[in-house]
């Protein structure tokens, strides 16, 4: 693993430890006004409990994100599925977008209908603080879990002093435990996170080649210890040690987009399609 990806993991680690990832939380859709979290609440599912017991939230129903012939056309029902063509940003409860970076839908690159979300953010430098481009879902309580989606990077300049950037993430805490997952690129190789109190590091053996559409797949079971992982149809399957939930307010945080932990990083534009999130 290169050093600009253990010092990305690393800062991100204090920083969810100390509570200093705390950023604006803008809620987005109808209820934005009102919620951090505006689902759209379908007719009811078959959606198994999570495993800590608490009741499941009500999924989101695919037809209210998804043109004819897409993942998320009628007919597929997910916890979340956007294909950012109907109804953009909605599908999503909220975003959290730090200047200088932006996030928006866009009509340059799509794998499904004609449009795609797209994060940006420009060169930052070695005393920049923590940056996040990117839109996130929050799941209430602690379970096995599964995100999809689409990703084409486009611009970078990675510098070999530049820290990695996350891509995604699926991330679990609560008042005094957290665990999760972050998908970390350096322009040269891709590294996953096991994050807990007890943090070790995975590097994949797949590459987030830019100016292509890559396919990942992350299904992580804090349960089990056990986490599945694919990219660009490469599976990898790893095991860690189970992290105990404790304390108050358990909540899942699933995200796309950019977060930069620490500078100086480089300028990159990243394009996501197709995010399918499933409660397994």
């Amino acid at each position: 693993m290169t050093r600009g990806l253990r010092a990305s993991i690393t800062a991100l680690l204090c920083a969810v430890s100390a509570g200093a990832c705390a950023s604006s939380y803008v809620a987005v859709g109808a209820d934005a006004g009102t919620s951090s979290d505006a689902s759209v609440a379908p007719p009811a599912s078959t959606t198994p409990p999570p495993s800590d017991g608490a009741p499941p939230p009500p999924p989101v129903d695919a037809a209210v994100d998804g043109a004819p012939g897409t993942p998320c056309a009628a007919g597929h029902t997910h916890f979340l599925c956007a294909d950012f063509d109907t109804t953009k940003l909605e599908s999503f409860g909220g975003t959290r977008v730090d200047a200088p970076g932006l996030l928006d839908t866009s009509t340059a690159f799509s794998v499904s209908g004609n449009r795609s979300l797209l994060a940006t953010l420009p060169r930052r430098g070695a005393s920049a603080g923590d940056v996040f481009v990117r839109a996130e879902k929050i799941l209430v309580g602690w379970r096995r879990v599964r995100m999809d989606f689409d990703i084409r990077l486009e611009t970078s300049d990675f510098q070999p002093s530049d820290s990695g950037l996350s891509l995604a993430g699926i991330f679990m805490t609560s008042s005094t435990s957290f665990t999760g997952t972050l998908l970390f690129t350096d322009g040269v190789s891709t590294a996953v996170s096991i994050e807990s109190q007890s943090t070790r590091y995975v590097e994949t053996k797949g590459h987030l080649a830019p100016k292509k559409w890559i396919h990942v797949m992350m299904d992580f079971d804090p349960t089990r210890g056990r986490y599945e992982l694919a990219i660009d149809g490469k599976p990898e399957s790893l095991t860690f040690p189970v992290t105990q939930r404790t304390g108050l307010t358990p909540e899942t945080e699933f995200s796309v987009g950019i977060s930069s932990f620490e500078g100086p990083s480089p300028s990159l534009g990243v394009h996501y399609d197709n995010v399918v999130i499933d409660l397994l």
